[in-house]
């Protein structure tokens, strides 16, 4: 699953099974015997969470609630409230970790996309203005380099394309 970088107040739902018989694990609490749930950003140090408990399946984000959904209707799902720390800008992706005893271990990949597929944020994102904003302490240094070394900005860029004539041919 993808989700924008930098999302808050997530929400994911995982289905855990029986480590001995394979079927989906039903009763599980956020306090349950040996559980063990953490996150690790692409490049980065394992981090634990702190699992609460959540009333309900439909009560409000709380970072780190823990909840079974429906153990008649849909065994063996349950919600986890992913920290936002964890979503962050500046990796690809995150792996959530369930460890529980009597559980199977569980590992669910986020990838963490820089711009949305929704029009208003690429066109938030995509703007002159914006660009403009970008520094060497928001970009990596490398693009800063190769901005520098070719002193080419995005208004010179814009001026090169040509405004009449077509598109030019591969063979121009």
């Amino acid at each position: 699953m993808d989700i924008r970088a930098g999302t808050t107040s997530y929400s994911m739902i995982v289905q855990l099974f029986n480590n001995t018989t394979g079927a989906p694990e039903t009763g599980l609490t956020f306090d349950s015997t040996g559980i063990n749930i953490s996150y690790a950003r692409a490049g980065a140090a394992r981090v634990a969470i702190e699992e609460i408990t959540l009333a309900t399946a439909a009560t409000a984000y709380a970072s780190g609630g823990f909840v079974e959904i429906d153990a008649t209707n849909m065994p063996g799902a349950y919600r986890l409230d992913v920290p936002n720390a964890a979503l962050l800008v500046a990796a690809d992706s995150v792996t959530v970790y369930f460890i529980i005893t009597g559980v199977r271990s569980k590992a669910v990949t986020i990838g963490l996309s820089m711009v949305g597929t929704d029009s208003a944020a690429l066109a938030s994102v995509c703007t002159e203005a914006r660009i403009g904003e970008l520094t060497s302490t928001n970009i990596p240094a490398d693009i800063d380099s190769v901005l520098e070394d070719t002193g080419t900005t995005l208004s010179n860029a814009i001026a090169a394309i040509p405004t009449s004539g077509g598109i030019p041919s591969l063979d121009d």
